[in-house]
């Protein structure tokens, strides 16, 4: 158990980070490779699928912004990243992925 709680940690603080990056800089171009650069502390499949996940959704988003254009993170973007954060959460402890 003392496991799964580590793992749930760690995916809640990488959502925090990417909320916060978002709130603070916006979306931009850079936004997915600035969560390439995060480094888990855990290195869990459930936490990897996570962040792929993440990056994937912040790569198409921010694919749909000019180059050189910021704009700020609107609700449906925080919304679908805390989405994704609740089926890490379901899939974490359902054991659907492994946290080893």
């Amino acid at each position: 158990m003392k496991a799964v709680q580590q793992v749930i940690n760690c995916g809640t603080s990488l959502r925090g980070t990417v909320e916060t990056q978002l709130k603070n800089c916006g979306l931009n171009e850079q936004s997915s490779s600035f969560l390439n650069l995060q480094q888990l502390s855990m290195g869990t499949n459930s936490l990897v699928n996570f962040q792929l996940k993440i990056t994937e959704y912040l790569r198409i988003e921010s694919s749909k912004i000019q180059s050189g254009q910021t704009i700020l993170a609107t609700s449906d973007v925080i919304e679908s990243l805390f989405g994704k954060y609740k089926q890490f959460l379901l899939d974490v402890l359902l054991n659907r992925c492994s946290v080893s």
